[in-house]
């Protein structure tokens, strides 16, 4: 029902604030950065920003925005040159793929490049030498480019046999090559350009 600041020597709690999710479900991977922490939760609890103000005697934190429509449940978020991306569950959709801004939470757009046969779909989503790696949650795969309107779409893949049930595993680029995992199966691509 929280999101809490703990001290690592010893475990002492040193702040908390409320974030009550659908199904006490808090997934995502929070991202700390400049002194602001970014989390996110599932059906319609959006993204939001709390900023950490520390000094000797003292940690809190406060809100610093909201963005109702990026409620990314388990697909995780990633911040790349100032701007968060992920998928927003079910805020919008027709396109969840969304890119909010890193200070401010202002939707800068959102896009729709990876199909997806299931009624709630999810995705996943990874960066990588300049592109980014969206995963729905049907096996469908697309390498693109952001844009300040959406996402060029520049290769696309759907894993074999997939489509018979979802898979939430995050895609995984490494050493040239991308890992993907679907049910009890395990993609390998080379994505090195040659």
């Amino acid at each position: 029902e929280s999101i809490v600041g703990v001290r690592a020597s010893d475990g002492k709690l040193l702040w908390r604030y409320p974030h009550k999710v659908y199904a006490d479900e808090n997934i995502t991977t929070p991202i700390f950065h400049e002194g602001f922490l970014i989390v996110s939760g599932c059906v319609r609890k959006g993204t939001t920003s709390l900023r950490l103000d520390v000094s000797p005697d003292n940690c809190s934190v406060r809100r610093h925005w909201h963005n109702r429509n990026l409620d990314n449940k388990q697909g995780g978020i990633v911040l790349v040159d100032g701007r968060i991306y992920g998928y927003g569950e079910l805020g919008s959709k027709s396109t969840p793929w969304m890119c909010i801004d890193f200070k401010s939470g202002k939707t800068i757009f959102k896009s729709a490049p990876v199909k997806s046969s299931y009624k709630y779909k999810n995705g996943c989503l990874t960066y990588a030498d300049g592109m980014f790696y969206l995963y729905s949650d049907d096996g469908h795969m697309v390498l693109a480019k952001a844009t300040d309107e959406g996402f060029d779409v520049t290769g696309s893949l759907k894993l074999k046999d997939s489509g018979k049930r979802r898979t939430w595993a995050h895609p995984v680029v490494c050493g040239g090559r991308l890992y993907i995992r679907y049910g009890d199966k395990l993609g390998v691509y080379n994505v090195i350009k040659k």
